[in-house]
């Protein structure tokens, strides 16, 4: 059974590449104790002359206001922030607060730090286990932590700008849903078919994403062949095509396989009940393979009839819900549903066996495919 659910929302905020530029220098080119004397003055408190000056000028001076404001809008969620930066350990949480104060900004606590040689993946996952039940919560940081807590991280990791609207909006979807699991779960409770004719439960979703990736999971990953094949559940090759997609479009992957509910308790709680120890197996490979090439996936498509023949309707659905999407492709093996006016945006990664007797297809991602992604993703036109 699932323990309680806590009905806080919670940012865990780091600091320096999410609100501060690494770029950003202007606090040295100013008069930082007379700017700590003007805020002594404003604020009529004397606190402010005791930070410390370079303290007071980067947080006055350097923070972005661009991110600023994305964060003050993911506040009006009814959030708190928890701040987890390397800045709790060299100023106080009433300093803190001094600092947060200057752009209005509540700060609720800091996480504690755990042991001596604490580091921010303990400290917050001691905090979690502190607070249980705790599931609307997002981790907004410029060092990668998806694989620690996944559904609820958002990367920032561009060295020439800070949290932007994509990465607020982003959080903004995990605050109110939870997970990408989560979502998928509701979205599935909305749908009645894609058409979504219960008007009273449609939704707009704007979580930042822009270019798409409807994945599926056999014969796309792997040569769906079973015994026949190479009995590999998936290939790093295709791995490292599908990163080369992602890099050159800046492209999210959603989930559109079959296995995708399975695959989501798999992320959510590491084992699946009623699942094969093979399916286990196959999910721990692919996420090794994932983590590795620093890929994440941000969300699966709802559940629309059964069986795989409901797909495109399941894609279809995903999209209607989502006005902000502008570009998307699907990786599909299989020829053998009707993807109607999704037709120009697959790209079938099966092919027939060329000098074999009988039909059959090779099955699995392949350069070629990959390009034909990046293409459809960029907007490029497609040869006839």
């Amino acid at each position: 059974m699932d323990k309680a659910e806590n009905k806080r929302r919670v940012i865990f905020l780091d600091i320096d590449g999410v609100l501060q530029p690494d770029w950003h220098r202007e606090r040295f080119k100013h008069d930082r104790k007379k700017l700590q004397q003007e805020l002594a003055e404003k604020y009529l408190d004397q606190r402010y002359l005791k930070i410390d000056e370079y303290d007071v000028a980067a947080v006055y001076y350097d923070w972005d206001a661009g991110a600023v404001q994305n964060l003050k809008t993911l506040l009006t969620e009814g959030a708190e922030i928890v701040l987890h930066s390397n800045w709790r350990d060299t100023i106080s949480i009433e300093n803190l607060r001094l600092l947060f104060k200057l752009h209005d900004l509540p700060l609720h606590e800091v996480v504690p730090a755990v042991g001596v040689f604490h580091n921010k993946v303990q400290d917050i996952k001691a905090y979690l286990a502190a607070n249980e039940g705790l599931k609307y919560y997002v981790i907004l940081d410029d060092l990668d932590m998806g694989k620690d807590f996944p559904g609820h991280f958002v990367w920032h990791h561009s060295p020439k700008d800070c949290m932007g609207e994509r990465e607020m909006q982003q959080a903004k979807t995990i605050l109110k849903y939870g997970a990408w699991w989560d979502l998928a779960m509701e979205e599935t409770r909305w749908a009645d078919d894609y058409n979504y004719r219960n008007k009273d439960s449609f939704h707009d979703i704007h979580d930042g994403l822009k270019k798409v990736i409807f994945l599926d999971f056999d014969g796309v990953l792997n040569d769906d062949l079973g015994s026949r094949g190479d009995n590999i559940a998936v290939h790093p090759e295709a791995i490292k095509l599908l990163k080369r997609i992602v890099k050159k479009t800046n492209a999210d992957i959603i989930m559109s396989s079959s296995r995708r509910f399975a695959y989501g308790r798999f992320v959510k709680s590491g084992f699946m009940g009623g699942c094969s120890d093979l399916t286990l197996k196959d999910f721990k490979l692919f996420q090794e393979l994932m983590d590795k090439e620093c890929l994440s996936v941000r969300g699966q498509t709802p559940e629309i009839g059964s069986g795989p023949y409901a797909r495109p309707a399941e894609i279809r659905a995903w999209l209607k819900q989502r006005p902000d999407v502008e570009a998307f492709v699907i990786l599909d093996d299989d020829t053998f549903w009707q993807w109607r006016e999704l037709e120009q945006n697959v790209v079938t990664t099966s092919r027939k066996k060329p000098g074999t007797k009988y039909e059959e297809s090779v099955r699995g991602i392949t350069e070629e495919d990959a390009e034909k992604a990046i293409k459809i993703l960029n907007g490029q036109p497609m040869p006839d």
